[in-house]
């Protein structure tokens, strides 16, 4: 497993000029947020000692905003605690600004470094920042395309970073099919084609209408994706879910997106793999998308 190591360092609470007070709430609302989400996933989080000195507001510090009454009462109490808990669980580093940078780009398969930002840090690459669960969510992405590790692998964290959608038990299996190639030559393209199955679906669904549905998602992803349209092989692409009452039900994944390139530039070989998914069932997953089978063309 990727061990994920995230830091908070004076130069991500940093105040732009002209900060207003209700945006520096959003951002340590936003932040908070993110951190409890990374410390539930196990994920450290680590601070460096000077981020108490940096001007957090109108020339108040972090340390004024934690440690004196009048000026926690300014930032407000929720938030005060909320910044309180970012920074002093955090376990403190002696690594300067210069130090973590160099790490960020360090990352293999066994440790990801990231930067945790109350605000937008202009000189770092943004595939390391992360502001918010969004973020958090695209920082994984990212580095699971790179780094899909195995199907086993591959498949447990697509269950924690794409939170809209419910994969079939046998995904890990399938993921083994895909034609022309293993999981590390269509990773990235997985994983994109999954961000925006999560991400967009939702708004381009028409109800009862699942053609137009799937013709607006296509022109928004860029990700050819069509109906079946072959009744003859419903039960070839009918995989079996489990309902909320834990009964067993097969589920017709007609609907498709076609992944017919490999993450190689210059490849220009066409694939016939595909995702297999279904809208969702409200009995499933709480109306989860369900996406039953990811390799090659059934």
């Amino acid at each position: 497993m990727t061990q994920f190591d995230f830091y908070l360092l004076n130069l991500s609470f940093r105040a732009p000029e002209g900060l207003e007070l209700e945006k520096l709430q959003s951002g340590i609302e936003q932040l908070s947020e993110d951190c409890e989400f990374i410390r539930a996933y196990e994920e450290r989080t680590f601070r460096h000692p000077s981020i108490y000195e940096e001007i957090l507001w109108e020339e108040r510090t972090v340390m004024d905003a934690l440690y004196i009454p009048d000026v926690s009462e300014e930032i407000g109490r929720d938030h005060h605690f909320m910044l309180q808990i970012i920074i002093d669980h955090s376990t403190e580093t002696n690594l300067e600004n210069d130090d973590v940078i160099e790490l960020l780009d360090a990352h293999d398969e066994e440790l990801v470094n990231g930067l945790l930002c109350l605000h937008e840090v202009d000189e770092i690459e943004q595939q390391y920042c992360v502001y918010s669960r969004n973020d958090w969510y695209d920082f994984h992405r990212y580095f699971l395309g790179l780094y899909p590790i195995s199907e086993e692998h591959f498949t447990q964290c697509c269950t924690k970073y794409f939170p809209k959608l419910h994969f079939h038990e046998g995904i890990s299996q399938s993921l083994g099919t895909l034609e022309r190639g293993s999981l590390t030559d269509f990773s990235k393209t997985i994983v994109q084609s999954l961000s925006c199955l999560n991400d967009d679906f939702e708004k381009c669904r028409i109800p009862n209408n699942i053609p137009e549905t799937l013709r607006r998602f296509s022109t928004m992803s860029g990700i050819e994706t069509t109906n079946e349209g072959n009744a003859e092989r419903r039960d070839a692409l009918s995989f079996t879910f489990i309902t909320q009452d834990e009964q067993e039900i097969p589920v017709y994944c007609e609907p498709h997106m076609k992944l017919s390139g490999s993450d190689s530039r210059g490849d220009s070989s066409y694939r016939f793999n595909r995702i297999y998914f279904h809208p969702g069932k409200p009995e499933i997953a709480d109306g989860k998308i369900l996406v039953g089978h990811i390799g090659n063309h059934l």
